[in-house]
C-alpha cells in the first residue's frame, strides 16, 4: 500500500471516531457524572446533576428523590463507577477533538497514538 493510501486511511479512521465519539458523547446524559450518595458501596449507582434534555418531567423520570441526581447507570461496582465518572461525556468530546487535530490533513502531528485510541475505541485490532 502507498504511503499517500495509508495516510488517508489513517485520517478517515480519525474521523470515524472522533465523529462516533462526539455523537455517543452529545447524546449521554450531561456531564459530570458523580459517585451516587445512595445505597451500598458496592454495586451504587452513577448520576448526573444535570437533567437530560431527552427525560420528561413526571411519569416516574424523576430520579433525584432515590439518587440524589439524575440516573446514569446502577448496580455498578466501585472500580467500575470510579472509571465511569472519570470518562464523562465531556472527557469523550476533548478526546474527539483531539482527534479531530489528527484528522486535519494539514496537521503535522504524531498520529500514532491518535491511531491507537481510535482503534482502541472503534474495536479495531491494533
Amino acid at each position: 500500500m502507498s504511503e499517500r493510501r495509508q495516510w488517508q486511511i489513517d485520517v478517515d479512521l480519525l474521523a470515524e471516531a472522533a465523529t462516533k465519539m462526539r455523537d455517543r458523547a452529545t447524546a449521554a446524559t450531561p456531564s459530570p457524572w458523580r459517585d451516587s450518595p445512595v445505597g451500598d458501596n458496592r454495586y451504587g449507582a452513577v448520576i448526573s446533576d444535570t437533567k437530560p434534555g431527552w427525560r420528561e418531567s413526571g411519569g416516574g423520570w424523576d430520579e433525584t428523590e432515590h439518587y440524589g441526581g439524575y440516573l446514569v447507570g446502577e448496580s455498578i461496582r466501585a472500580r467500575d463507577r470510579t472509571h465511569i465518572t472519570t470518562w464523562h461525556p465531556a472527557v469523550a468530546l476533548a478526546v474527539a477533538d483531539w482527534l479531530d487535530t489528527g484528522a486535519n490533513k494539514y496537521a503535522c502531528v504524531d498520529r500514532a497514538p491518535m491511531l491507537a485510541v481510535a482503534r482502541a475505541y472503534l474495536g479495531h485490532a491494533s
